[in-house]
């Protein structure tokens, strides 16, 4: 009997003792709900109900620690959407600020993210973050390095081919061979240009008489000697003898004889070349192609020498697209846009040309578009077919803050960098872009001449400062 009242004692001491620490740890719930309600964190307070006006009262009732920024920097912090606006002028209020882990919210892990900070170790940074110092605005030089082809200015080349058929008898000049305007080529003993001599010969020999006969019938005519029919008959034998004469000097003509040249054959009718067409340069340069050699049969389709003059070459250059913009611009500021070229056989040596055209077809393969650079060649080194290396120097008329298109990263339609804070901090700054050439973007605003990016290697910091759209960071 003692035994059982001994135990129902115990029993009864447990069953109290259980009862009071279960309301002990409702009671704790139940107070930590009430703080929760009446000092919760601006975000969560937007689930619970409560308007913009209440929300207000308890982010300034319960000390939260993102307050502790002042007004105006501390309602950007709340809405982390503007977190990226914060300016250099506000970076001593930063570390001045806590979060809910009443750490400095730049050095806190899992908050830092909030205010757009990043962190990366010394040892881990070396190798992968390049940096720059921002200059001033300024107005950049452009340099737009292509690779081109020296090729014949075509306005500078000659064909030379026979006016008449014929068998080539002698060559005066062959491949390589420099020469002047009127230097003879060739000759070629030519039947076509022998037949217009005889028959320029034959015609003369009319004229003449048909002249003679005029005078002669013309005086007797004076002297009522002669009838009118026959003074009339010998004037029209001698008009239509001019003509035929006339017609025979322009035949002689089409055979590369100037009027000099054909009234001193008139003159002295042959010396043992009689049929001999002589084939002349007809400019100053020299014979880069020979297709005639001695007895060869020709005909006027077929091309004998072709004479460039090398003075002047034209490099064919491959523009991307991106890189138009700028050159149009220049050059439609009537400006000469002068290129510098070289080439692998003179590496310490630049030739000097002018763009002169821009293409009017992109090349579907390499998207590129031809442009086109006359250069002096006066030594004549530049040679067709050579590649050559072009560097094309373009200034901007509008001063900007460049920076290389490698620091500027983008979250959806924003574009930002990363600036260096302090040490191993860095923080995003949200900037306003403008064009980009070059491998540069203009900068047209929120970025500082003097700040210190992060022109390689950040997107390191991007996956850090993007947790909150991923779901990370601190929980309130």
């Amino acid at each position: 009997m003692r035994t059982k009242l001994l135990h129902g004692i115990v029993a009864a001491v447990i069953f109290i003792g259980l009862s009071l620490l279960f309301t002990g740890l409702t009671t704790r719930g139940n107070l930590r709900a009430v703080v929760q309600e009446s000092g919760g964190h601006a975000g969560h307070d937007d689930h619970s109900g409560h308007d913009h006006e209440e929300h207000a009262h308890d982010e300034e009732s319960d000390g939260h620690a993102h307050d502790h920024a002042g007004p105006a920097l501390g309602k950007e912090l709340d809405d982390h959407a503007h977190y990226h606006k914060i300016t250099p002028d506000d970076e001593e209020v930063l570390f001045a600020l806590n979060c809910d882990h009443d750490t400095p919210i730049v050095k806190c892990n899992d908050c830092r993210y909030e205010v757009g900070v990043a962190k990366i170790e010394p040892a881990l940074s070396k190798g992968l973050i390049e940096t720059q110092v921002i200059e001033a605005a300024r107005s950049v030089e452009t340099v737009l390095k292509l690779t081109g082809e020296v090729q014949l200015d075509l306005t500078r080349v000659v064909e030379v081919a026979s006016v008449g058929s014929g068998r080539v008898e002698r060559l005066d000049k062959i491949l390589g061979d420099r020469v002047s305007t009127s230097t003879p080529l060739a000759i070629i003993q030519s039947s076509e240009f022998g037949q217009a001599q005889a028959e320029f010969l034959a015609l003369k020999a009319r004229l003449d008489l048909a002249r003679a006969t005029y005078e002669r019938e013309d005086k007797l005519y004076k002297q009522k000697i002669s009838s009118e029919a026959d003074f009339m008959a010998a004037s029209n034998v001698f008009k239509a003898a001019q003509a035929n004469m006339v017609a025979a000097e322009k035949k002689l003509q089409l055979f590369g004889l100037s009027e000099k040249q054909v009234a001193e054959f008139a003159r002295r009718q042959t010396n043992g070349t009689f049929g001999q067409l002589v084939l002349t340069a007809p400019i100053d340069g020299i014979i880069t192609k020979q297709n005639i050699v001695r007895g060869r049969l020709v005909n006027p389709t077929d091309t004998l020498y072709t004479i460039a003059d090398l003075s002047h070459v034209w490099v064919w250059c491959d523009v991307y697209e991106r890189d138009l913009a700028i050159l149009y611009e220049r050059m439609e500021s009537g400006k000469p846009v002068t290129a510098s070229i070289r080439v692998a056989a003179f590496p310490n040596e630049v030739f000097e040309g002018i763009v002169d055209m821009i293409g009017n077809e992109v090349d579907h393969e390499t998207r590129t578009i031809k442009v086109r650079v006359v250069a002096e060649n006066p030594a004549t080194k530049l040679k067709p077919g050579m590649f050559a290396d072009i560097q094309i120097r373009l200034s901007r008329k509008e001063s900007a803050i460049w920076i290389p298109e490698t620091a500027v990263l983008s979250d959806s339609a924003e574009r930002f960098v990363f600036e260096h804070l302090k040490d191993d901090l860095w923080i995003r700054r949200d900037i306003i872009v403008g064009e980009t050439s070059g491998g540069l973007v203009a900068v047209l605003g929120r970025l500082d001449p003097g700040a210190t990016i992060a022109t390689k290697g950040a997107f390191m910091f991007k996956s850090e400062v993007l947790k909150e759209k991923m779901g990370a960071g601190c929980a309130h």
